[in-house]
């Protein structure tokens, strides 16, 4: 138990003295902390700088200021027990002083014992109140915990559960009230596995608990994905909003710099604007639409999402340059013909220009633009998607990456990927694809055969298996199929009794007419007449 403070009031000297000695004398737990020579003085120094006590001992009739009017007086901001000294045994002092709060009445001459047996119940009287407080305090603090505790949970179960429409009754039915709020997300920049992150989660803690304090603002806080956080900022009465995002601002700019200090990191900040509780459910939907800005900016930056769809406002209406176009579509024909390192130069070339991204809206586009054609150039014809899920990987990148930086490495690391997945699908299938190609054509004659159904088989694109097609057999594949059908046809007619469109539908051709004129362009003759010709010939030999 701390010590019993004592304030002693008298303008004898000698009584304060004898009265101090007296007190001092009882032990180790009273501690006599201010004397005074008058009730004026002593309340005049009080109201400028309010202390602790335990026990006021005055005088009732003193100069300036009666010890009556100064009890009366303190008890309007502070609680304490009070012993009155009097050189007058008259009822109605006592009557006064004991309404006044006073705990005892003593009349001068001072009777030494006495005086120690009154200190003694008032001790145990103040013990006694002290620990009643002590156990209210805790019970207060409990109380106190435990809705801050629901808060906490009601906060991350409103950031981490999407969607969702939290009523504005049950944020008020747990202690919120009808107040202005702000919503701030905070991205630590630069992480690494070594526990820096905690460190950066606590400075930004400390330094927000010291200014919500300083500044009355109430805070939430909880952890949100890929290292980083949600703050909600609440004012603890109705006042101007201006206020708030003042307060919110300089309290920020001293955590980021705080943190670039301590950790060798680096804060990404996003803040609503301040909004009713009915409103935060559209204010978290628009930090989370603006997160990727943040691949625009490096180092440290607070932006609120007014600034940003003021920015929005400024921006001219985005059109995709032929540069970077032209840059696209040239990794698009790298990667049919597995030119890694072709790809990989092309890819600085293309950072280079997305760099140079006027607006947000510009880099993603530039960004989607790349991987769809990425996916659409690698995967047709081949069974590639069943291995990586490249569509949902490749279009969350300007919402994962912390910087442009880090956007270039997972793009480089992903299309990298695709190129590796490329070359096992290649090395499992044996033999010249060409070769392969052939092979299922000849015997898929009398389909309908497509380039994109053959290259597939051999898991090449497209464009690419009929350049090496062309090149390796100094033909086209349309040709080839020609050609092939043709020369079957030549052999049924020769080898069977069937009619022209019955030929024609086993090679493939289900327009008879269409079938015999390039027959006889091919041959000289007619189907019908070749057919004839044939058995002339045989007939003859």
């Amino acid at each position: 138990m701390d010590n019993i403070k004592v304030v002693i009031v008298d303008d004898e000297t000698r009584i304060r003295q004898g009265i101090e000695r007296i007190v001092s004398s009882c032990g180790e737990e009273w501690e006599v902390v201010e004397t005074y020579n008058n009730g004026k003085n002593f309340l005049e120094y009080y109201q400028a700088a309010p202390f602790y006590f335990d026990l006021l001992i005055t005088d009732v009739k003193m100069p300036l200021m009666d010890g009556l009017t100064l009890i009366k007086e303190l008890k309007k901001s502070t609680n304490f027990e009070a012993i009155v000294i009097s050189g007058f045994d008259d009822f109605t002092f006592l009557q006064t002083a004991i309404r006044e709060g006073a705990s005892d009445y003593l009349l001068k001459p001072i009777d030494r014992d006495e005086f120690m047996e009154q200190l003694d119940k008032v001790k145990r009287k103040i013990i006694e109140g002290k620990q009643q407080n002590i156990a209210y305090e805790g019970l207060k603090q409990n109380s106190e915990q435990k809705s801050y505790a629901q808060q906490v949970e009601l906060f991350s179960q409103f950031i981490w559960q999407t969607p969702i429409n939290i009523p504005k009754e049950k944020w008020t039915n747990i202690g919120f009230n009808d107040a202005s709020y702000m919503l701030i997300h905070a991205k630590v920049n630069n992480f690494s596995s070594d526990g820096t992150m905690d460190e950066a989660e606590e400075i930004c803690e400390r330094f927000l608990a010291e200014k919500a304090h300083t500044e009355q603002l109430n805070y939430w806080k909880c952890k949100g994905g890929d290292h980083s956080f949600w703050i909600l900022l609440g004012e603890k009465k109705r006042s101007i909003e201006s206020i708030l995002e003042t307060t919110s601002v300089s309290l920020l700019h001293t955590m980021k710099l705080e943190l670039s200090r301590r950790t060798n990191q680096t804060i990404f900040i996003l803040i609503s604007e301040a909004v009713g509780l009915s409103l935060l459910e559209k204010m978290k939907e628009k930090i989370s639409a603006y997160l990727s800005i943040r691949l625009l900016y490096s180092g440290d930056h607070i932006l609120s999402t007014m600034q940003i769809e003021q920015m929005n406002k400024n921006q001219k209406e985005f059109k995709a340059t032929n540069e970077i176009n032209s840059i696209i579509k040239q990794i698009a024909l790298a990667l049919e013909r597995i030119e890694k390192q072709k790809v990989n130069e092309l890819l600085q070339d293309y950072f280079y220009v997305l760099k140079k991204s006027a607006s947000i809206e510009e880099l993603e586009q530039n960004v989607q633009n790349l991987c769809i054609q990425v996916i659409y150039s690698t995967i047709q014809g081949t069974s590639i998607q069943m291995n990586i899920p490249f569509i949902q990987e490749g279009l969350t990148f300007t919402k994962t990456s912390e910087s442009l930086e880090k956007l270039q490495l997972m793009i480089g690391s992903w299309i990298n990927r695709v190129i590796e997945q490329l070359e096992i699908i290649f090395q499992e299938q044996q033999g010249d694809p060409v070769v392969r190609g052939k092979k299922w054509i000849n015997d898929h004659l009398h389909e309908n055969i497509k380039i994109e159904k053959i290259a597939k088989e051999v898991y090449l694109n497209p464009t690419y298996f009929c350049e090496i097609f062309k090149s390796q057999t100094g033909e086209t594949v349309l040709d080839y199929i020609t050609r092939k059908r043709l020369q079957k046809a030549k052999q049924l007619l020769i080898a069977t009794n069937l009619k022209v469109y019955e030929i024609a539908e086993k090679v493939g051709y289900s327009d008879t007419k269409y079938f015999s004129k390039l027959f006889k362009k091919h041959y000289s003759y007619l189907p019908s007449k070749f057919k004839e010709k044939n058995r002339i010939e045989e007939k003859n030999i």
